[in-house]
């Protein structure tokens, strides 16, 4: 396993943060460098600089990643904005669908595929169900019932203030995080509504779909639960209680995924967050395929290359 983190490292870490630096760079700069010049810059600081991480933390990498990957991604027309504004500047963030969403969901796809193949077994936990799990704790803190709890609101209240002190500001967030479940949201119907009408077959299909789509979470999740437990038991010795701790959060974000799965209505109007979700969750059933051939060598470099180039 540590073997397979090494040899993803790079691919991991490259590909996660290149959507997120001409935002740093436009926040500490005011304008965005030539791409060139920073990703040979970023390439190297992480080839040199970054110290190899176990599997569990690129887990936690890719749940972070799935949490922050509406917020602070920025795309060229933002920039060429924010660079015409006068006077005071405000970044507004407004994240919306787009063809690098899909990529990353096949970037996620060929990790796990890569990881896989390289493991014993054979069988290791879906990177993208561990995506779609940050993207999941993402929805769920937007819904009124965790931002109304008092420190969560005093610490959204901060955030917010202290981007606007920084120039920036997430437009339409609220709208994005738009969550339909347990009878909320779902009259203005879905698309199983919109092929078998208002009848039981609508139901049973969004049903089936949701069975489907919990399979791999599932898994996933009672397998970091597995290893949570066996870390445990082992508590004491170099290096084990920070790997309990990563597999134990790991595992209580799949949970929390299940569950947001379990109680979400697909049959029904959701953000485009939620979409981005359901999309992620379709990649694990594409990373479990992938995972069936050997993709190492020359095939997993031109992807590798593309998906750097395009996202």
């Amino acid at each position: 396993r540590q073997a397979a983190a090494a040899a993803v490292q790079f691919d991991l870490l490259l590909i996660l943060t290149k959507p997120v630096i001409p935002l740093f760079m436009l926040i500490a700069l005011g304008q965005v460098l030539n791409g060139l010049f920073t990703s040979l810059f970023i390439g190297h600081a992480l080839r040199r600089w970054v110290p190899q991480m176990s599997y569990e933390a690129h887990h936690l990498m890719c749940s972070f990643f799935g949490v922050v990957h509406t917020l602070l991604g920025v795309t060229s027309s933002q920039v060429e904005d924010y660079a015409n504004r006068e006077g005071k500047k405000i970044l507004h963030l407004a994240w919306t669908w787009s063809f690098k969403d899909v990529l990353s969901v096949v970037h996620m796809c060929q990790l796990g595929a890569t990881v896989t193949a390289m493991s014993a077994l054979g069988n290791e936990p879906s990177y993208a169900a561990s995506f779609a799990s940050g993207i999941a704790l993402r929805i769920a803190l937007g819904q009124d019932s965790i931002k109304g709890l008092g420190l969560f609101k005093g610490a959204s209240t901060w955030i917010e203030a202290n981007m606007k002190d920084l120039g920036v500001s997430l437009d339409a967030a609220e709208e994005v995080v738009a969550y339909s479940g347990q009878g909320i949201g779902d009259c203005a119907g879905g698309p199983f509504r919109m092929l078998f009408g208002d009848g039981p077959q609508a139901q049973l299909a969004a049903m089936v779909l949701k069975t489907w789509l919990l399979l791999i979470p599932v898994l996933s999740t009672m397998q970091w639960l597995q290893r949570a437990f066996h870390a445990g038991k082992m508590i004491g010795r170099r290096w084990k209680m920070t790997r309990f701790v990563q597999r134990a959060a790991l595992a209580i974000l799949g949970l929390m995924q299940c569950v947001l799965i379990a109680r979400c209505e697909l049959n029904a109007s959701n953000g485009a967050l939620g979409n981005f979700w359901v999309a992620m969750l379709f990649g694990c059933a594409g990373e479990s395929l992938l995972s069936t051939y050997d993709i190492r060598g020359t095939v997993r470099q031109v992807l590798f290359l593309l998906l750097f180039l395009f996202i």
